[in-house]
């Protein structure tokens, strides 16, 4: 699919707006389509997403870019499902007119756009490690917050966990996973010698009996026959499976949860010898573990930043990680990468943000920049130790100290 900008910019002489009576198009123009059409969409920069494209002209060209974007953004502005958010386009002229598709025979938009779209996104990020999105939305932050009449000096952060969409397995669950896997894969491809001693593995009806049915033998002496299987596996196969997704997860898994007993002998690690990062799920092998407010968790941290004001909010930036990474970690990488600003912008946090660290790296980048985003009332970063959820009492009388902070 190649890739072409979206000529759909100017109204063409036979536009379905020209034929619009004057009340209509005053109604239009007053409407929040209006605002969306000139100060969001005309700013979508359609060139952060021509890498995901063939660059030849042979080949059949992509839905326009700022329309997938636009309506991805109204379906969140407005609260309906991206499936509602193309019924509409077909037949609510204020979002054609929005997405610049008044012109269009047919809309642009189908049931597979968006999955395809992120499809993309999300193949280009795992190559370069960039996320085309979040660059997107952070350079349309300051129309964003204009179209919504938002302060954007006004900002509050904070960290939410993200679930994987992964069973809960116990460390000695992976394993035999891991080892059904394996030998299944290798009784299939013909390897019947590599798993000698191991066939109740590759036996659909009689693989749980090796661990969970043989309930007279100890719990601690069944895993270890597990471990013991998985060890005597590895080596017989690492010539002709070294290189295969399933052998090296099992490798890891063996290597995260067992320890040599100093005579030579593999055992499994105690519960406390364990970190957060070991092998959670094979099929999300990134998935980290974390326990916070006596929850647990088992996946990624997603940190927002939050631009807030009394007509609502909206989420002008995001970071996204496995859920180990600390909030103090993040407003580092935060304060690194702003920009200088010729006013002051307040960010209200909870106490996980805080730390000398934190407010020494602040100061200094005050110092470095004499105009730093980081300056609240001619001071050095305010850190406010605020509970996780803003409640929504205090809301306004927080952002009316903020804002007559912001005018001294």
């Amino acid at each position: 699919m190649s890739f072409i900008l979206n000529d759909h910019q100017q109204v063409s002489l036979f536009d379905s707006l020209t034929f619009l009576s004057e009340r209509k198009q005053k109604m239009l123009e007053s409407s929040w389509a209006h605002q969306f059409s000139q100060e969001i969409f005309v700013n979508i920069n359609e060139m952060l997403f021509a890498p995901l494209y063939s660059s030849s002209t042979n080949s059949r060209p992509n839905a326009p870019i700022n329309v997938i974007v636009g309506a991805m953004m109204l379906a969140e502005f407005n609260g309906i499902s991206e499936d509602e958010m193309i019924e509409t386009m077909e037949f609510d002229f204020r979002y054609q007119y929005a997405l610049h598709t008044t012109s269009f025979e047919k809309q642009p938009i189908s049931d597979r756009t968006f999955s395809r779209f992120r499809e993309r996104v999300s193949a280009y990020e795992l190559v370069t490690g960039i996320d085309l999105v979040h660059e997107c939305m952070v350079s349309l932050s300051d129309h964003i917050c204009k179209f919504m009449d938002l302060n954007p000096n006004i900002r509050r952060m904070d960290s939410m966990m993200i679930e994987s969409n992964i069973k809960k397995m116990g460390p000695s669950g992976t394993v035999v996973y891991l080892l059904v896997k394996s030998c299944s894969k290798l009784k299939r491809g013909g390897y019947n010698d590599k798993i000698k001693g191991l066939e109740a593995y590759a036996d659909p009806n009689n693989r749980n009996r090796v661990v969970y049915y043989e309930k007279d033998i100890p719990q601690s002496e069944r895993i270890q026959k597990v471990i013991d299987d998985a060890v005597k596996l590895l080596p017989t196969c690492k010539d002709t499976h070294g290189e295969t997704t399933d052998y090296q997860l099992l490798e890891r898994a063996i290597s995260e949860q067992t320890k040599d007993d100093g005579n030579g002998h593999i055992i499994p690690k105690d519960k406390g010898e364990m970190n957060a990062t070991i092998l959670q799920n094979p099929a999300d092998p990134e998935a980290t573990f974390r326990s916070k407010a006596g929850k647990e968790h088992r996946g990624y941290v997603a940190n927002l930043t939050e631009t807030v004001g009394e007509n609502g909010s909206i989420i002008t930036d995001y970071q996204y990680d496995v859920n180990t990474r600390s909030d103090a970690s993040f407003i580092k990488e935060y304060i690194d990468n702003q920009e200088e600003s010729p006013e002051a912008i307040a960010l209200i946090t909870d106490g996980a943000y805080d730390s000398h660290e934190i407010k020494m790296q602040a100061a200094k980048k005050a110092l470095q920049f004499s105009q730093q985003a980081l300056l609240v009332n001619n001071q050095i970063l305010y850190l406010l130790n605020l509970r996780s959820q803003l409640k929504v009492r205090y809301q306004n009388v927080l952002l009316e100290m903020f804002q007559r902070a912001l005018l001294t």
